[in-house]
């Protein structure tokens, strides 16, 4: 059955459609954390954290259901050949020009991903080497760049590296979703604890510039909008609308599990051993080489 050229799935593919509509979600959570990532440091964390992923993901959620039927959403990630934004979206609406604007639209999109990805990974193994978080060689620099030569090369093994390996155990489409699911997974809790960092800072520490609608109500809604949205992006079945993930996607959960286990393990060495490094963390954000 279709219904204007599109499919409309059966039940049985529509269940399976939602479970990858989960996984589009955490495509979109991914491509806009490592910007975030950087930009956090300088724009206000409870603004940045609270509405900038809801606001994107409430209008391409609200432009797609306009478009393709709230009815039919369970199928939409199917839809055009799996590629709905192209196929479906961009050139049932604007013809061969909607293509190609979205095509480039998601290739700049990739571009600045992997940018922001790579300088805020490099630019945090050089500052936790700095502070001997991670040895010291991380903190080294190049003569004419001054770019952390150590953190570059590093990055780019264990990126290739994770790539090739998990590309030949699956395809490199359940590889992508794999790591995805696993980057989301941690990143989420991060953002919550951001915004709740925020709330503790300001009533804290800087009592006399708190304000309650910046660092108290944005934060909570966007507390308020993770929790659900971590509980989705990693499968967890808490809400009715979530689905578990089928496997290997269902392997992130206890991959992370293992490297937050692995990373309360490091912490208390250093607590017991290193104090002084664990206190040196207020400086990874800090512009000094």
């Amino acid at each position: 059955m279709t219904t204007g050229g599109v499919p409309v799935p059966s039940a049985g593919a529509g269940q399976v459609a939602g479970e990858q509509a989960s996984h589009e979600l955490r495509r979109g959570a991914v491509g806009f954390g490592g910007v975030l990532f950087q930009s956090i440091t300088f724009m206000a964390p409870a603004i940045a954290t609270a509405f900038s992923i809801p606001i994107g993901m409430e209008f391409a959620g609200y432009a797609s259901t306009v478009f393709y039927g709230p009815s039919r959403m369970l199928g939409f990630v199917n839809a055009g050949s799996g590629n709905p934004w192209q196929n479906v979206l961009a050139r049932s609406g604007w013809g061969t020009v909607g293509y190609v604007v979205v095509f480039f639209a998601l290739l700049n999109s990739v571009i600045a991903n992997q940018n922001a990805a790579n300088n805020s990974s490099t630019r945090n193994l050089f500052a936790m080497g700095r502070i001997r978080l991670l040895p010291a060689a991380f903190a080294l620099l190049t003569r004419r760049f001054r770019a952390p030569y150590i953190a570059l090369v590093t990055q780019l093994l264990i990126t290739i590296g994770v790539a090739l390996w998990l590309g030949e155990q699956y395809t490199p489409l359940i590889a992508f979703e794999l790591t995805a699911t696993i980057i989301v997974d941690i990143f989420v809790p991060l953002y919550i604890l951001l915004n709740l960092a925020s709330i503790v800072y300001f009533a804290r520490y800087r009592r006399a510039e708190f304000n309650w609608l910046l660092h108290g109500v944005f934060p909570v809604l966007g507390i308020a909008a993770f929790v659900p949205a971590f509980f989705a992006g990693a499968g967890i079945p808490v809400f009715s609308f979530i689905t578990p993930l089928p496997a290997p996607l269902s392997y992130a959960g206890p991959a992370v599990g293992v490297w937050m286990v692995l990373g309360i393990i490091y912490m208390a060495y250093l607590y017991v051993r290193h104090p002084s490094r664990i206190a040196e963390t207020r400086r990874v954000f800090i512009d000094q080489a």
